[in-house]
């Protein structure tokens, strides 16, 4: 099935991309696993899918994420997280010259707006992925990131053994 590939491919290449902490790998890997949730729910069964409690659930931890991305005002960020003031004192010079008049909670939103990214692509992915499998289907992916799990092992494990300071050689 070439749904399944495609699951096993991205998984593959966030792994084999270093984990995918640069732009040029993580860029990539969001516009897959967003392009097989949507293709998912487009070929899956209609009437399968996760409870209505797990979808409630998911959208809770979204609207958390999100949340941390709304501008407070300094006092009311003070009074949620008395810390960060003083913690963003530290790291932004405009911060401390009090240039910003508010602030989310986020102590770095770039990254949480990243972060928030891939919770919604990866909830796509669940969603399309509960869709689009059968019980046959799930054993032959669940087999699959076995087999992609033991290889990375054994590419960690012989990396350990001969490690030069490069990953994968680079």
């Amino acid at each position: 099935m070439p749904w399944l590939a495609g699951v096993l491919l991205t998984l593959a290449w966030g792994a084999g991309a270093f984990g995918s902490p640069y732009p040029w790998a993580y860029t990539p890997l969001l516009i897959f696993i967003c392009a097989l949730g949507l293709s998912g729910l487009w070929l899956g069964r209609r009437s399968s899918g996760p409870s209505a409690l797990l979808r409630f659930c998911l959208v809770l931890i979204a609207v958390a994420v999100a949340a941390q991305l709304v501008p407070l005002s300094g006092s009311r960020l003070a009074t949620l997280s008395p810390q960060a003031v003083a913690l963003l004192g530290q790291q932004s010079l405009s911060f401390t010259l009090g240039e910003p008049s508010s602030h989310p909670l986020s102590i770095d939103p770039s990254h949480t707006q990243r972060g928030f990214a891939f919770l919604g692509g990866f909830l796509l992915l669940l969603l399309g992925t509960a869709r689009v499998l059968r019980r046959e289907s799930a054993n032959r992916l669940a087999g699959a990131i076995v087999i992609l799990g033991t290889a990375l092992a054994t590419v960690g494990i012989v990396q350990r053994a001969t490690f030069n300071g490069k990953i994968y050689g680079f």
